[in-house]
């Protein structure tokens, strides 16, 4: 028995790709038109909520949502504690989101069970 089906793996991998794209073109902005960093974290918010909204319409179990949140929240931690990404990190107050946002996600999921129109609203 696998942990995930290859239907998982594969909306995962897309899921993960996104993500990095996402935080890709947050870095291009800042870094081509040198925005407010609040502009580009809104920018990053918005975008993986967008992602977020689709969870529940693409798993029907939550152990590769927590896995994806959990990958995200040590990606982000990472990237804090190294200093880079100054899109989303380079504001001068303590921001707790790189852990709360993913946490957040994975606990609604977990809540909303089989009810996708609760997690969304």
């Amino acid at each position: 028995m696998t942990l995930f089906t290859a239907r998982e793996l594969m909306i995962m991998a897309c899921i993960v790709s996104g993500a990095m794209a996402i935080l890709g073109i947050a870095e291009i902005i800042r870094r081509k038109w040198n925005p407010k960093t609040e502009l580009t974290r809104k920018l990053v918010h918005l975008s993986m909520g967008a992602v977020s909204v689709s969870l529940p319409f693409l798993f029907d179990r939550p152990l590769p949502v927590l896995t994806l949140c959990g990958l995200l929240a040590f990606s982000l931690a990472i990237t804090w504690f190294l200093g880079i990404l100054p899109s989303v990190h380079g504001v001068k107050r303590f921001t707790g989101g790189v852990i709360y946002y993913p946490a957040a996600v994975a606990l609604l999921f977990v809540l909303s069970a089989d009810r996708p129109g609760f997690y969304a609203a």
